[in-house]
């Protein structure tokens, strides 16, 4: 058996499988106990016609029924937890004129999904995860690898900026938040 670390790769495999075969499984309550008394009943039956169980076919729960262990647990917990904004809805970012405006949107349990940026006064697509779709260079999406942060990023931000953008992830139906940026003037200091 190789070992990398701690875990052994045959162990790490086992446990996908597991986890893998446990997902694509129907799964109905008291079915463990259903395939026991079913296969109690055909082996005494098999047991009277003159038939041993290892000649029959029936399978054991073993081979039918996934056994969940921690490690699996967890997986499962992963990949069912629904993906939520950590943003709340309506934020408002505040930016002056000129600046670079910073938008965020948090998302937490994203799994395979895709954020992209919409300025909803026009429904102008900005970014689809981190490609910019719009011909205005201003605007990108910005997100660390392994980060919850979708951030637009308005760089020399002008008054017509100003209005509601859309978070969206492509989940099935797409999710959104919607978010304000206001936009304000240079302070300019009189005597």
């Amino acid at each position: 058996m190789l070992h990398t670390g701690m875990i052994s790769i045959k162990e790490n495999s086992d446990m996908i499988l597991r986890t893998m075969f446990y997902l694509l499984t129907p799964h109905t309550p008291g079915y463990k106990n259903s395939l026991q008394a079913k296969s109690s009943q055909e082996s005494s039956s098999d047991n009277q016609n003159g038939v041993s169980s290892s000649d029959s076919n029936v399978a054991s729960d073993d081979s039918v029924v996934f056994d969940l262990d921690s490690e699996s647990e967890d997986l499962l917990k992963y990949y069912k937890t629904p993906m939520q904004f950590g943003t709340e809805n309506s934020t408002v970012s505040i930016s002056q004129v000129g600046s670079t405006a910073h938008i965020p949107c948090r998302i937490h349990h994203i799994g395979e999904g895709v954020v992209s940026w919409i300025r909803r006064k026009d429904y102008h697509l900005l970014t689809v995860g981190l490609t910019t779709y719009s011909s205005d260079e201003r605007f990108s999406a910005t997100h660390l690898q392994n980060s919850e942060d979708w951030t637009l990023q308005i760089k020399f931000v002008q008054d017509r900026d100003a209005g509601w953008y859309e978070c969206q992830v492509s989940t099935h139906p797409p999710t959104s938040i919607f978010l304000e940026l206001q936009v304000v003037g240079m302070y300019q200091y009189t005597d």
